[in-house]
């Protein structure tokens, strides 16, 4: 018996306030004969429906699916692969500080004891090497708003169908030959005559040009997207549309397409295509809303077993702006769209040319040589600073040596000449003015005693016209229990 003060409480002193009602359907499907593939299908949906009976609370709906369809049609040369969440959850809003103060000791950080490097005051790159910052951040907020996400992905690789159906083919002459086959034509047997001899001389090359051509591709394609609102039920949001509005606080849509093309182990061919939207509502009561696509293309030439030539180009594009939100409304209630400023409105052009060399002396020492240019494009649209533009050519020698099943000796040396123009480049910390000098050298020993012990030794020299030339030596123990 349930008891408040040593009174035992009756079923007529409880009040009803809310009335909740939840249905839920699943469904699991998995077929082994699609087109010779297979199909696999995992559903679970729900709806939870609660309803307020007092002025303290309200009436919400809450919709929730789990969805996986995998098909793999054609032997498994076509793979295809679909995920869809739909959940509800608590959104944080932060507040993020960076700063170059310890916060316990008040030291200034040096390089290396932080983990970011500033580049302006709304841009921080991740770099424990040469990192000078920390973060600090705290949640101020919790909001509740409908979460989707959703994952699409494809491959495709002929090369799965032609070696399957070539080893069918072979499996039926196998038992062909066993069974005797009385069948099969002898020399004295008559053949038809065709009208067009050559052609079907041909027929059989052309197809078999064809397959060479298809075996050799291989192909991929990803998109994928997250998506929270501030929205109760909204079937737009389920279906994917109106993505990244004003009920948005967190939104994000990526792709990658990846196309290879390699007809033997002598020769390889990559191209590659990312592209992807974000917009962030959640941080410093500011928004961001960042833009971005690279291309990716590259090949590699092997015309004997220890030599390798390649070459690669890549161009990236990103558009990035800021806006910071008015605090006034921001405290009204019921202000869903409130008024923002732009702060700042980024655009960056990126392009890398890379040639390299490898060849390998022998089984424990390899050499490689890579020489690149890079050149750099930046414009702040919201500032009067002149458009930016950096080129830096380098020339890179690496030896790496192999303690077979011990470790590894890896040096390196990089020569630099960089030139700048305009304004102050926005990736300024990675860009050396005039000639510059890197040398960098890891060596790695496994010790195997009653447990694995990693010994390391990181050394790296840099000097650049403008900086004094800098030592770093770390040495770390490591233990595998």
């Amino acid at each position: 018996m349930l008891t408040v003060d040593d009174e035992p409480i009756g079923l007529s002193d409880w009040q009803q306030s809310t009335t909740g009602r939840t249905w839920k359907v699943g469904i699991f499907s998995q077929q082994k004969s699609f087109l010779s593939g297979g199909m696999n299908l995992s559903a679970n949906l729900a709806r939870r429906m609660l309803k307020a009976h007092t002025d303290l609370g309200a009436d919400t709906t809450t919709q929730l699916a789990d969805i996986n369809i995998q098909l793999t049609p054609l032997s498994r040369a076509i793979d295809i692969e679909f995920t869809y969440e739909l959940d509800k959850k608590l959104t944080s809003q932060r507040r993020e500080v960076y700063t170059n103060i310890h916060p316990h000791t008040g030291v200034l950080l040096q390089p290396g004891d932080g983990y970011y490097v500033k580049l302006d005051d709304l841009h921080y790159v991740e770099d424990p090497e040469e990192g000078t910052y920390i973060k600090i951040y705290q949640n101020v907020g919790d909001k509740p708003t409908t979460a989707v996400d959703a994952d699409f992905r494809i491959r495709f690789q002929p090369r799965q169908f032609f070696t399957r159906r070539d080893r069918a083919r072979q499996q039926q002459q196998r038992e062909a030959l066993l069974q005797g086959d009385s069948l099969r034509p002898t020399r004295n047997s008559r053949q038809p005559k065709t009208e067009n001899p050559l052609a079907e001389s041909r027929k059989p090359k052309t197809e078999s040009h064809l397959e060479w051509f298809l075996s050799a591709l291989r192909g991929y394609t990803r998109l994928w997207l997250t998506e929270e609102q501030e929205v109760e039920d909204a079937v737009s949001l389920y279906l994917l549309q109106n993505l990244q509005g004003s009920d948005t606080l967190f939104g994000r849509v990526n792709q990658h397409h990846r196309l290879e093309f390699v007809p033997s182990t002598a020769f390889s061919f990559e191209l590659n295509f990312r592209t992807g939207e974000s917009l962030n509502k959640r941080i410093n009561n500011q928004e961001r809303h960042r833009l971005h696509n690279t291309w990716d293309v590259g090949f590699s030439l092997n015309p004997t077993k220890r030599l390798s030539v390649g070459a690669n180009w890549e161009q990236r594009r990103e558009t990035e702006k800021y806006s910071q939100f008015d605090f006034e409304d921001l405290a009204q209630e019921g202000v869903k769209d409130p008024s923002s400023t732009p702060i700042s409105d980024l655009r960056q052009l990126e392009q890398i040319t890379e040639l390299n060399l490898r060849y390998q002396l022998s089984n424990a020492l390899r050499w490689s040589g890579i020489s690149g240019y890079k050149q750099t494009t930046d414009e702040e649209q919201l500032d009067e600073e002149p458009e930016a533009k950096t080129r830096t050519l380098s020339f890179e020698n690496r030896v790496t040596f192999s303690l077979i099943g011990k470790g590894r000796i890896d040096f390196n040396y990089k020569l630099g000449y960089g030139k700048s123009s305009g304004g102050i480049a926005f990736a300024q910390y990675t860009f050396y003015e005039g000639i510059s000098h890197e040398i960098r050298t890891i060596a790695d020993y496994r010790l195997r005693k009653f447990t694995d012990l990693l010994f390391r030794l990181n050394y790296r020299l840099l000097s650049t016209k403008e900086r004094k030339p800098e030592h770093r030596l770390e040495m770390t123990v490591s233990a595998e229990l």
